[in-house]
């Protein structure tokens, strides 16, 4: 869904997002460039069929020919995709505005309006799940304020993990520790 154009990283001010582009044959843009847009992004309904039945049959009702039905329902379709850039920030308000509303949903939420992504979508909803039968927490797929650190045992190989739970919403910081070489073989797509 189109809430959020692609995130802009300036690699230098940014470095948890600096990546092995090299390693690959890209550059270090097609991180939220190509890659982003390819493999970060999927189709998603904008409206449910009853909705979209309804405005449909409206345009219908309205136009004379089919060029100006098309064009009436590509103007309904950014209507509507405005009402749900509006949506999460309008919801924000009622919730940090509202006493009940506990310091877990308002962190989801707050997640939901600055990334605007399927996956947190989901961690909202789950949040107001009830605790499982054996009373944890349901997974929601990303760090919240009272998860704890993974462990930092070695794994079976005696190596250390170096990247531990960021709760900017960023991710680990990935950047490699040597300086970087810029050989690459130009590459025209991904396959």
């Amino acid at each position: 869904m189109p809430w959020r154009d692609a995130p802009r990283v300036d690699f230098d001010w940014e470095p948890q997002y600096r990546w092995p582009f090299w390693k690959v044959g890209m550059d270090e843009d097609d991180l939220f460039g190509q890659l982003h847009q390819r493999l970060n992004t999927t189709p998603l309904f904008i409206q449910d069929q009853d909705a979209f039945y309804q405005d449909v049959n409206e345009m219908a009702s309205f136009a004379a020919k089919k060029q100006e039905f098309l064009a009436r329902l590509e103007e309904r379709k950014k209507q509507r995709l405005g009402e749900l850039v509006e949506a999460p920030g309008k919801m924000a308000a009622d919730v940090f505005l509202n006493r009940n509303t506990d310091e877990n949903h308002r962190f989801y939420l707050f997640r939901l309006v600055r990334y605007a992504t399927l996956d947190t979508i989901i961690a909202l909803l789950a949040s107001y799940l009830p605790p499982e039968e054996n009373g944890n927490q349901p997974s929601l797929g990303c760090p919240c304020p009272e998860q704890e650190l993974p462990s930092q045992e070695p794994d079976s190989n005696g190596i250390k993990p170096s990247t531990s739970i960021d709760h900017s919403g960023r991710g680990p910081d990935t950047s490699p520790s040597t300086e970087r070489t810029t050989e690459r073989q130009p590459v025209d797509d991904l396959e």
